[in-house]
């Protein structure tokens, strides 16, 4: 019997795919993420990011380097990397701890 969570048609599609989001989700839990790599402005993570990382960690499918389950992993990850998310995405490392 699987312990994990199936992830949705969708996130795993984007799995599949390696889509941007996909992409955004793995290296942010791999503490590998690049703001400055868009060029000329400055790319920050976003709500749907962090869901999509969310759910690659439940599935067991990402790993990664920071715990989102973790409320002290969580703020250390802000604290490190304010600069890597918009504040939607903060909200939504911290909405499952409120």
């Amino acid at each position: 019997m699987n312990e994990y969570p199936l992830l949705s048609p969708s996130y795993l599609m984007a799995a599949m795919r390696h889509d941007q989001t996909f992409q955004h989700a793995a290296a942010m839990l791999h503490d590998d993420w690049d703001p400055n790599e868009g060029g000329l402005f400055r790319e920050m993570l976003q709500a749907p990011d962090i869901e999509m990382a969310r759910a690659l960690q439940q599935a067991g499918m990402v790993k990664g380097r920071w715990q989102l389950d973790d409320y002290g992993q969580v703020k250390d990850l802000l604290a490190l990397h304010a600069e890597w998310f918009s504040p939607t995405a903060r909200n939504a490392l911290l909405a499952p701890f409120e």
